[in-house]
This record gives structure tokens, sequence and C-alpha cells, in this order.
């Protein structure tokens, strides 16, 4: 085991504990604390040669995790759907009502690339902004694409 090992075993492990009763204080949701405390832990690691005085490894440890949280917050957050089988798809489908079943069944038949885009507008209220940033298009094309989905959409209907 090398020095940055035992070192990360020494100074920061015992203190995995208070850093993450300290991230209480910043995040509620518990998945999201537990990940910013893991993602925190990650970067001590990684950058433990940068710790000058082991006294001051909390000081530490508080300072990436301030840095975690803000980089998180200056993502916009958005709710993503995995389209990579059909089943997904029947999960938004159990949730709408009966009634939309055809509907459903219509947008299964589209490729991947309209699945995605109708979902994150019609079902999740994405801006398209956020969902060009998410599918890796400018604004404007987003806004096609919607467009192009949603008559595909409606020809499938007919």
């Amino acid at each position: 085991m090398g020095y940055t090992h035992v070192r990360y075993e020494r100074v920061i492990t015992p203190l995995y504990a208070k850093i993450a009763k300290y991230g209480t204080q910043m995040e509620r949701n518990k998945q999201d604390l537990e990940d910013m405390v893991q993602d925190t832990m990650l970067q001590a690691f990684q950058k433990l040669d940068q710790l000058d005085e082991d006294k001051d490894a909390f000081k530490w440890l508080r300072s990436i995790m301030h840095r975690q949280l803000i980089d998180r917050l200056r993502k916009p957050t958005l709710a993503t759907v995995a389209l990579d089988t059909l089943d997904d798809l029947d999960e938004f489908a159990m949730e709408v009502d009966a009634n939309l079943t055809d509907m459903w069944d219509a947008v299964k038949v589209l490729d991947v690339d309209d699945q995605e885009v109708l979902i994150y507008r019609a079902k999740l209220g994405h801006p398209f902004a956020v969902i060009a940033k998410t599918i890796g298009t400018s604004t404007n094309a987003a806004t096609e694409r919607y467009r192009r989905a949603t008559v595909k959409l409606r020809e499938a209907l007919a």
C-alpha cells in the first residue's frame, strides 16, 4: 500500500461520519447527500497531496464539499429517462389515463430520439433550452426535433 493510501486511511477515513453529518446541513435529500459525500471522499483521495497539514483535514474536506454543492447547484436539475428499452415507456404509460394507451403505443413506434424529446417536453415539461443541453443540440434544433416528433406522432395516431 502506497503512502497516499496509508495517509488517506489515517487522516481522511476517520472523518467520513463527521463530513457526512456536516453535509446534512447543505443537502436534505438522502441519496443526493450520499452522492455528495462519496464524491467528496473520492476527490479527497485524488487530491490528497494538496492537503498541507493533516490537522486541517476536516476544513479541507468541508471546502471540497462546498465546491461539490456549488457545482451541483450550477447544473440545471433535469429528470432524465433511460430510453434503452420500451419498458421505460411502459412505466410512463402506467402513470397516464388508460384512455391514452393508443398514444403511448404510437410513441413506442417512434425513433428513440423522437421519444426522448417528446418525453422531456410533453411528459416532464422541460424547457427547450434544457432539453437542448441534455441532448447536445441547439435550442432551435431541439424545438424543431420536438415539432417533427409531434407530427410523426399525429401521423402514427391517424
